[in-house]
């Protein structure tokens, strides 16, 4: 199996990654009042975001692209402690991890190991900037940056996502999320140029709490492989 360029794994933590902690100030006013005028399911459900703390996920990942005759296809293990660390651990088909920390993210793989600022990538900026505010459950920057369609049954959620922003929409076409209670539980990315991803959520864990010392374990910058 094809394994996938770095830009397109770095696109795949920036889906889920949830470093940024501004919130845009265009529209935030009418983002305020929409919020107030939000569904009380939408609202339980970011409030459940916004409360449930560290998360831990088993997560795998199939990337349908154009140019592709199959689909790429990944599986490991992501964690997030709010408001601005994440860590990506790929295990198959290869090992690689991806680990975003306030404003930097650092990607490892048998290639070798890097470190980016986000503020000198508009685009990866734009990803972790608008996604991050569904899992820091912030109602009035959802709204501000997305056109929300909301559902729920005795199943669980969907929420149906399209960006606002003119970069963001050269990137992204819509966003679908779904999930029960505070845990999300599956993700679909439709991207302006038909490429899709989907990336299904299993043993999710809420509610993490970690010490210092697990900070610095999980969620470190340094090359894993330096001496």
């Amino acid at each position: 199996m094809a394994r996938a360029p770095r830009p397109a794994l770095a696109l795949g933590l920036l889906l889920l990654a949830a470093t940024a902690s501004s919130r845009a100030q265009a529209g935030e006013d009418d983002a305020v009042a929409s919020a107030a005028a939000a569904s009380p399911g939408l609202r339980q459900v970011m409030a459940g975001f916004a409360a449930s703390g560290g998360v831990r996920a088993h997560f795998r990942e199939t990337k349908q692209l154009a140019l592709l005759d199959a689909p790429l296809e990944t599986e490991g293990v992501v964690v997030f402690s709010p408001p601005d660390r994440l860590a990506r651990h790929t295990t198959r088909p290869g090992s690689s991890a991806i680990v975003v920390r306030g404003g930097r993210v650092a990607l490892h793989d048998e290639t070798g190991h890097q470190v980016m600022e986000l503020d000198a990538d508009d685009p990866a900026r734009h990803f972790v900037d608008n996604l991050s505010v569904l899992l820091r459950g912030d109602l009035e920057a959802l709204i501000a940056r997305y056109r929300v369609g909301f559902q729920s049954s005795e199943a669980g959620w969907q929420l149906e996502l399209e960006p606002r922003s003119k970069v963001l929409r050269q990137l992204i076409e819509s966003i679908r999320a779904e999930g029960r209670g505070a845990a999300l539980l599956r993700m679909q990315v439709l991207e302006a140029n038909g490429d899709s991803t989907v990336t299904v959520y299993s043993d999710v864990e809420t509610g993490l709490e970690f010490d210092a010392a697990e900070t610095e374990r999980i969620f470190s910058l340094e090359d894993p492989a330096a001496p």
